[in-house]
This record gives C-alpha cells, structure tokens and sequence, in this order.
C-alpha cells in the first residue's frame, strides 16, 4: 500500500477521513495524495496552479481564482501533520467522479479513503453520488469513513462473501488489510430463507473457501436472514464488527447492493467503517 488518496472537500467527513487515511499511512509507510475538485466551473479559463489568460478576465474569473488560490493554501496547511507523513495536494476543475478515477490511474493509488455522512442514507459528502460511484467502480479498494476512528482500537473485520469466482484480488488485498491492522477476520455466508442452503454444506463451501484462499485463521460463520443486506449488517452487530468488507462484481452482482441499499445502512452505523474491492 504506497499510495492513499482521500477527496476533500473540507467537511468534517472528509476530515474524519483524512484522520483514518493519515494512521494506515503511518503504518503502511504510504504517500498520501490529498484532493479538491471544484465542479461546474470555466475550465478553459483556468488551471490549477493559479494561473489565468488576461484576456476577457470578468469579475467572476479574478473571485473563482482568488478561492483557488485560498483554497490551495489550506490544503498546503493540512501537509504539516502530527503523524510526520508525505501529503499531496491536488487541485482539479471538472466531475468529482471523473477526476478521482483519472487519478486513481494516473498516481497508481492503492486504496481511495472517503468520507460519507449518511445520516439519511447514502448522503454523500461529496456532490452527488460520487461517492456511491467510487465505491461500485474503482479500479482499487475503497475505505468508506462516518465518524473519526483510532485505528488502534479496532479489533473485527467481517467479510460478507458469496463465496463466487476466483477473487484472488480481493482476497490479497483483504488480507494485507488485516494484517495491517492486526485484526481478526471473520468469513460470513449469508443464508437466504427463500433461497435455503442447508448450514453444514455452506460451512463446507466456507471452509474450502478459506483453505484454497490461505484464510485459514479466519473464523467461519453461517447466518440466517430474509434478505442480503439486512443480514450482513445484523451479523456485523452480533459480532461487534468494526469494519465490514464486501467485494463488488463492478456493474453486476453484489454491486447494486454494494452502492445501494448496504452501503445505505452501514452508512449509519457511526463506527463503522466499510472496505469495498472490485473482482
């Protein structure tokens, strides 16, 4: 994990996440890139480093420059922190989606760290569905954040797995994870009632699962409920949960649920934290 990137766009969430983003760094000994985009604005008439073509300059155009300007010198601030980390300032014109996913590849970013405040759903700090988007289409796992959170304290990951396809990805990149963060893993299936497995061959279906995976000091779980996302949620509350992890079929699969109704509810579980990763 060398490269973190967190979108910022000065709310509290997006400090919040900031704050999560700058502790795996510290323990990842990663660069974090730190970014603002300003949306539905002239692009031609400017470029992020300040600069302006003279000719035809408004008003509007001298005000939109001088907030860049501003804006560019607190993110600066931010560089100077407590955890003596490497931070990136990046300032983009343009859809705040659009400008993330180009960076994600540009910088080869390893992990986007979010904030999201979902206090009546899916709310997402950033403009729009951003947020929801990154999420269901990132080429890298995403770390959604509420709340400030010390890592420190943090003691379960559960992974909601439907246990389909090869997700060798994911699986590295979850492991990693908890390796990182010293935690205990926790596999859960889901057991559907209208769609009724017996719990011995899901335990078997687990358990080779983990084996084939390396995931063997995973702890293996079957739970029971009437639909998919009420069920990892009410799993990830019966543990104690501090993290959720989900993997997401980019445009298909999981990832409706993902990007709706899950990450819809986790959202306003106020410790919670959710790691998504596309497969």
């Amino acid at each position: 994990m060398k490269t973190l990137l967190v979108p910022f766009d000065f709310s509290e969430e997006s400090q919040n996440a900031l704050y999560v983003a700058q502790q795996l760094a510290q323990k990842a000994k990663s660069e974090i890139i730190l970014l603002h985009v300003f949306e539905d604005l002239l692009e031609q008439s400017f470029s992020v480093e300040g600069e302006m073509e003279l000719e035809g300059t408004t008003f509007e155009d001298i005000y939109f420059l001088e907030l860049v300007r501003k804006t560019k010198r607190k993110l600066q601030s931010l560089t100077e922190n407590e955890f003596g980390l490497s931070i990136k300032v990046k300032i983009r014109l343009g859809n705040i989606y659009k400008q993330i996913s180009q960076l994600i590849d540009d910088e080869k970013i390893d992990l986007v760290v979010m904030g999201s405040r979902g206090a009546s759903g899916l709310e997402e700090v950033l403009v729009g569905s951003n947020t929801e988007k990154v999420v269901r289409y990132a080429k890298c796992p995403v770390l959604t954040v509420k709340n400030r959170v010390e890592l420190s304290n943090l003691k379960k990951i559960v992974f909601a797995s439907d246990l389909i396809g090869d997700q060798g990805g994911i699986v590295q990149e979850l492991k990693d994870l908890v390796k990182l963060l010293d935690v205990e893993l926790i596999i859960v299936k889901i057991n559907l009632f209208h769609r009724w497995v017996p719990d011995d061959d899901l335990m078997k279906d687990l358990s080779d699962f983990a084996k084939m995976k390396g995931m063997t000091d995973a702890k293996l779980e079957v739970f029971h409920d009437t639909y998919l996302e009420d069920g990892i949620i009410n799993f990830a509350e019966k543990e104690g949960a501090d993290i959720i992890a989900l993997g997401t079929h980019g445009r298909t699969g999981l990832a409706h649920i993902i990007a709706g109704s899950v990450a819809e509810k986790m959202a306003n579980h106020a410790k919670r934290l959710t790691w998504t990763c596309s497969y």
